[in-house]
């Protein structure tokens, strides 16, 4: 489970069996954002962070971990700090239509859809803690992030990102505000559709996976749903039906299957 994507679930297990990972302070926010939907109070917030912190954290110093404690539950508390909980994003037939009919490369195409499914993600965040909060089309293009969405787009060659979005201006498919920042401007050029039907509901497994999803929308068939956990995959034989975790714990289990098999015919 992506938990990024289901900070409920997420939450419920570090409340339930303490920390899940060595971010402490991003796990502390969950945890009070989670105690805030308990209703906890700012005390009563206060003493159960520290009396947990006490028992999760080995050799834990009040005075070392004072800091970091305080700002995770001034953050978590906060009214428009909400758990983040997101199913699925729709994409529309129109938004894949559009893009599909753009005088560009294919892989370009897959950009440009990563960024489109990379600010439907944002804006479901934003609307989780502010209700009437309209969809931003700007990207504030770190180079992390530029590489996260190179990644989504899965596509075939490697590109040098800037040369990418250098074509992308030129196209005034996007524009230019400073360095790295950048308005998805193509976002605004989609045709509104009254009949628009959505292409498919996508979830947090496929969030990452835009490329894919564009190959899927344009017939090949070489892209096909996990039959465990419906991840969007890339098969290399008409004998692939998991992605590769699921494949994973399918082979841990018929191993130890196996092995119980044979130690009781021993």
């Amino acid at each position: 489970m992506q938990y990024k994507y289901n900070e409920l679930e997420y939450a419920k297990k570090i409340y339930e069996d303490g920390f899940q990972s060595n971010f402490v302070r991003y796990e502390l926010v969950v945890l009070a954002k989670y105690l805030k939907t308990l209703e906890y109070s700012k005390r009563e917030t206060v003493e159960f962070i520290y009396k947990f912190c006490e028992q999760h954290i080995e050799g834990f110093n009040e005075v070392k971990y004072y800091k970091i404690i305080d700002k995770a539950i001034e953050d978590g508390r906060k009214k428009n700090n909400n758990l983040i909980v997101i199913n699925s994003i729709d994409i529309m037939e129109s938004e894949l239509k559009y893009i599909d009919s753009l005088d560009i490369d294919d892989d370009y195409k897959k950009i440009l859809l990563s960024f489109l499914v990379n600010k439907k993600i944002s804006n479901a965040i934003a609307r989780i803690n502010y209700e009437d909060k309209e969809m931003s089309v700007y990207f504030n293009g770190t180079k992390k992030k530029y590489s996260e969405i190179y990644k989504q787009s899965k596509t075939k060659r490697k590109y040098d990102i800037n040369l990418v979005i250098a074509e992308l201006i030129k196209k005034q498919l996007i524009i230019s505000i400073k360095k790295g920042d950048i308005v998805l401007s193509f976002i605004e050029n989609i045709p509104k559709v009254d009949s628009d039907n959505v292409f498919l509901k996508l979830t947090p497994d496929n969030f990452e996976d835009a490329g894919f999803l564009f190959d899927y929308y344009k017939g090949d068939k070489k892209i096909k749903f996990c039959s465990e956990c419906g991840k969007l995959i890339k098969t290399t034989n008409n004998k692939t039906k998991y992605c590769n975790e699921c494949g994973d714990e399918k082979e841990r289990i018929r191993k130890r299957e196996w092995k119980r098999k044979n130690s009781v015919a021993k």
